[in-house]
């Protein structure tokens, strides 16, 4: 009598384990997207972006993060001297690094968001201009940013952007 016991006690228990194995084990099939998710959320195309200009913004994250004082070292070379102000004639040099990011300009680059930021275009005339394209490298981007009565303006140089100019 005892052996028939056993035998149905065992029995419960493989088919329990065996219908908790098959609940667990469940073939998953991932299947790709067949449209960008943007346009199934939105139903519009995510807007272009260069990977030129995300350098340039990683870039200017970059530079805004570090110009809280601390960082004096990094943030010289962010900046290409001798720095050329206003008019292009009168320049800031390494020493002159302090005036540059002084406490107030720290705080109006905080301030920037995407409307201040503006891409360059490559024919733009006048002779300011065509000073910004020989101070960058050829052929690549130049952004200007704008902050408050500011404008700074930032290109590759050896292949990294910089700030290359400001103008008041």
């Amino acid at each position: 009598m005892k052996q028939p016991i056993f035998y149905i006690a065992c029995a419960a228990l493989l088919t329990a384990c065996a219908s908790r194995q098959q609940q667990d084990h469940t073939d998953t099939v991932a299947v790709a997207p067949t449209e960008d998710s943007a346009l199934q959320t939105t139903g519009a195309n995510p807007p272009a972006v260069s990977t030129e200009e995300q350098e340039f913004r990683t870039y200017f994250t970059s530079l805004r993060e570090l110009s809280d004082g601390v960082h004096d070292t990094t943030l010289r070379g962010m900046v290409n001297f001798p720095l050329p102000v206003d008019t292009m004639t009168k320049k800031y040099t390494r020493k002159d690094y302090r005036r540059l990011f002084s406490e107030k300009m720290q705080q109006k680059l905080h301030l920037v968001n995407d409307e201040n930021i503006t891409r360059i275009e490559d024919n733009l005339p006048g002779e300011y201009h065509q000073r910004l394209r020989q101070i960058s490298d050829s052929g690549t981007a130049i952004y200007s940013v704008k902050v408050e009565d500011t404008t700074l303006f930032f290109g590759k140089v050896q292949g990294q952007y910089k700030m290359i100019a400001l103008k008041r």
